[in-house]
């Protein structure tokens, strides 16, 4: 997305080139950037008093299922993308009878990175996104990279060629809309992440970049929750 004119503000001209600036400009952290500029672009012609209140594409952009994109951007489904599988049932009592337990064990929780213990051996080796997909914290998303494992309640995606750091980010903004909760236990099954689209810059260098922007636009807004937490906790 670098050198693109992502959004031009009224005042003053300033213009919003990279991710980051946008997340730190103020666009909701449930949001994609697509999203945002639909709405931006929708509010800016209010602003300027248009007779419509539909988006207006500028040059250089176009109109997709996900909003408005950059015309070199592609829109593609994690299907198309990855390979999506599930983990395995791993009980409490095969990670207590581990003698060498060196690859962890994610589970359907958030805490701890989601590390729900260690044992001795591995299924998944390499870079992968990970999913919660059954229970309160279904739908979050984790980056992963290394030998691991991952019991039934987390989904798996193998990206193909794009840059996993950029569709896990992206995808962890989309993937909670998508959640089920109609019975009372929130699902977010394979068929249902296979289906969901995101928005792919068309380079590598380019979702890097990103990816890099908004794991900085995350750091921040931690940072922050910690500080307005430790000032409630002083109260």
């Amino acid at each position: 997305m670098i050198g693109h004119d992502f959004v031009e503000y009224e005042q003053g001209g300033n213009l919003c080139d990279t991710v980051a600036q946008i997340e730190y400009l103020g666009y909701p952290i449930s949001q994609t950037p697509s999203d945002y500029l639909s709405e931006t672009y929708g509010t800016q012609q209010r602003r300027k008093g248009g007779a419509s209140m539909s988006a207006e594409v500028k040059p250089g952009y176009k109109q997709t299922e996900v909003g408005v994109i950059p015309e070199d951007w592609r829109v593609e489904t994690i299907e198309q993308i990855s390979d999506v599988g599930r983990g395995r049932v791993i009980s409490h009592k095969e990670i207590a009878a581990s003698r060498n337990p060196n690859y962890p064990v994610y589970s359907s929780q958030t805490s701890n990175n989601g590390v729900m213990g260690y044992i001795d051996t591995f299924d998944f080796d390499g870079e992968y996104i990970t999913w919660t997909t059954d229970g309160a914290n279904a739908g979050t998303v984790f980056h992963r990279n290394g030998r691991f494992n991952c019991t039934n309640v987390c989904g798996t995606i193998r990206l193909r060629a794009d840059n996993a750091v950029f569709v896990s980010k992206v995808l962890g903004r989309i993937a909670p809309r998508h959640v089920s909760r109609n019975l009372g236990n929130p699902k977010l099954m394979n068929d249902v992440v296979k289906r969901i689209t995101l928005p792919l810059p068309p380079t590598l260098a380019e979702q890097r970049a990103i990816a890099e922007a908004l794991s900085d636009a995350d750091a921040l807004i931690e940072s922050l929750e910690q500080l307005i937490a430790k000032k409630r906790g002083i109260k």
